[in-house]
């Protein structure tokens, strides 16, 4: 009898076309955050290149160049508020951490984390 069994069953299928679902669904909850955060790491790094060696370079020229580049990237989900720029003994640095929540299903959550540092040395 076992030789003549060939391939899967339906049960089988089902239950892996249920675990591709469930992995899928949340990658798609998921991508926009990621590609959200993409965003936010390349303003960090664009201002660390612009600013580095700058002796001009304050803390509120920092924080109206975030702002405005946050604006032309289209990044709703973090504010400009939330970047922390600190004066270090070599210039400035700037940093993010936050935590967004995606709902998963009902009360199932999954979590993206920023956590992103620069520094711009004068």
């Amino acid at each position: 009898m076992r030789s003549k069994q060939k391939g899967m069953t339906g049960i089988g299928m089902m239950c892996i076309a249920a675990l591709v679902g469930v992995i899928a669904l949340a990658f798609f909850k998921v991508v926009p955050f990621y590609l959200e955060m993409t965003k936010v790491y390349t303003i960090l790094d664009d201002i660390e290149r612009d600013f580095s060696n700058n002796s001009s370079t304050n803390a509120k020229i920092l924080r109206a160049q975030i702002e405005n580049r946050i604006d032309i990237e289209s990044v709703y989900g973090v504010s400009p508020k939330e970047f922390i720029i600190k004066r270090t003994h070599n210039g400035y640095s700037i940093s993010l951490q936050k935590d967004q929540e995606a709902r998963y299903a009902y009360n199932l959550y999954l979590i993206v984390k920023y956590d992103k540092s620069v520094e711009i040395i004068k």
